[in-house]
């Protein structure tokens, strides 16, 4: 009914993993494909567009169209201009299609990082829809079960409208089991694993880094291999045999010790997925253990084999990074993993992240009426993020963490700005204007401001950096930060 009025609003859909907001979005999508008005439902990964848009196609007896920032098919382009297609699923930069009448516009996962471009032109795409709803005057929905403490403060404020979906659409929430450990794989995981394995169920196994190893040195000399770009650990790759930088993604070959010369001397310490897989498959020879991965699926064609032997069940154990978190429904899994939940780095942001990537990985479990299983592998059981987690509290701790980001200055209570160039030229304007600065590095400078004084100001921040003449790169919060 909501839908129905005349006036346009921003809607956050809150519902628990598993809890029909799928099913919600067809439902409001009956009506605005009645009014033959278009829809455009913006995904995190295009390996979810692929799963929606099989749904869509049972429910209305027609095919969406699929769109990302590798498409360029001109059919498809001219069908959402001139209005011949009402459904349009795709990433962020669909957002920017000439759309012929649209009615509706729905985030799915409006929590999830990717929805921000990095590289330019930097643009939030949750943001840029709130906008374009505004503009449009039609209604706007960010979906998720872990709604951003950006959004979810929104809430409070009294911009955005929330809807609640409180209760699983099918099936249980599953049972949680805390192993202290430092082990990749201890003996109980091993068997929790064997016993499911048994029952012919699949199980998800989640760690969030690529790759085989993510600590490549020289034996010889004791060198830590470095970007020489970015400053950031090298990754080895088993897969494809590379050795990779994750920030730039620079390719390095390594025939000898770029400190010492000496040759194969190169050793690769740490894990990744592909470690993890690979110690798997030597546990369970019988089955078959995949990798889920940006770096393994990474073609339209790739996803659609590995959903469609997912739902066959000609899979047995994923592993996979953020990549298997992000909203896929395999009514085979009742088992999901969880390795090395620790907490590492400085990022403002990180227990935020952290608590996501649980509930929503938690998710991956038990979507059909069985009874299923989260194990969390941790050395700090004591972490009051999982006293949330267990507790299914994710309200409870966004309201302390809306305290704490108020408490420290942070967003969404403060912007921070991140401006990028020959800083010189700039920053004595800047300082008399009234931001805080945080840090000043190489040519690179962290601001921050109150959200209420940003508004009046920001014309001021502009106007001096065009006035410099000098060519900037500047992101509002940007999430590549550490403080």
């Amino acid at each position: 009914d909501l839908f129905k009025q005349n006036e346009p609003n921003i809607f956050l859909l809150w519902g628990i993993t598993g809890s029909g907001k799928t099913e919600t979005f067809f439902k409001i999508a009956s009506h605005i494909l009645s009014k033959k008005q278009q829809i455009l439902l913006i995904v995190p990964e295009i390996i979810l567009s692929e799963s929606i848009g099989i749904r869509f196609k049972k429910l209305f007896n027609c095919d969406p169209i699929i769109w990302h920032s590798k498409s360029n098919n001109k059919s498809k382009f001219m069908s959402i201009y001139n209005g011949s297609v009402q459904f349009i699923i795709g990433t962020r930069s669909a957002l920017f299609l000439p759309f012929h009448n649209l009615g509706l516009i729905i985030i799915d996962e409006e929590h999830d990082k990717i929805h921000k471009q990095n590289n330019t032109p930097i643009y939030n795409c949750r943001d840029m829809a709130v906008l374009l709803g505004k503009i449009s005057n039609i209604n706007v929905i960010l979906s998720t079960a872990t709604p951003s403490l950006e959004t979810y403060y929104n809430v409070l404020s009294g911009e955005y409208k929330l809807l609640e979906l409180n209760k699983r659409y099918s099936g249980n929430l599953p049972n949680i089991t805390l192993t202290r450990t430092l082990e990749i794989l201890p003996k109980s995981t091993i068997v929790a694993c064997m016993e499911s394995l048994n029952k012919g169920e699949q199980i998800i196994v989640f760690f969030n880094r690529r790759g085989f190893a993510n600590f490549v040195r020289c034996t010889e000399c004791n060198s830590n291999l470095i970007c020489k770009q970015c400053e950031c650990n090298i990754v080895w790759h088993r897969s494809s045999n590379k050795f990779m930088c994750h920030k730039c993604n620079k390719i390095y070959i390594f025939d000898q010790c770029p400190e010492c010369g000496i040759e194969n001397k190169i050793a690769c310490e740490g894990y990744g997925v592909e470690k993890i897989a690979y110690i798997l498959k030597k546990e369970f020879p019988q089955y078959n253990v995949e990798v889920l991965s940006s770096d393994i699926c990474n073609s339209n064609e790739k996803i659609q084999d590995f959903l469609q032997r997912m739902n066959e069940k000609k899979i047995n154990i994923i592993v996979g990074t953020q990549m298997i978190t992000k909203g896929l429904d395999f009514s085979g899994v009742n088992l999901v993993i969880v390795i090395n939940f620790d907490q590492n780095g400085f990022d403002f942001r990180l227990s935020e992240t952290t608590f996501q990537n649980l509930l929503q990985i938690s998710g991956r479990a038990g979507r059909k009426d069985s009874q299923s299983q989260v194990i969390i592998q941790t050395n700090k059981i004591e972490n009051p993020i999982l006293t949330y987690f267990i507790n299914n509290d994710y309200k409870g701790f966004i309201l302390n963490e809306l305290k704490n980001r108020e408490l420290y200055k942070l967003p969404p209570y403060y912007v921070i700005i991140s401006i990028n160039g020959n800083i010189k030229s700039i920053i004595k304007l800047l300082q008399k204007l009234p931001l805080i600065l945080i840090s000043n590095y190489h040519n690179r400078i962290f601001l921050k401001i109150q959200e209420h004084m940003y508004l009046k100001i920001r014309e001021n921040i502009f106007n001096i950096i065009l006035d410099s003449k000098e060519i900037f790169k500047i992101d509002i919060d940007p999430y590549d930060i550490l403080y």
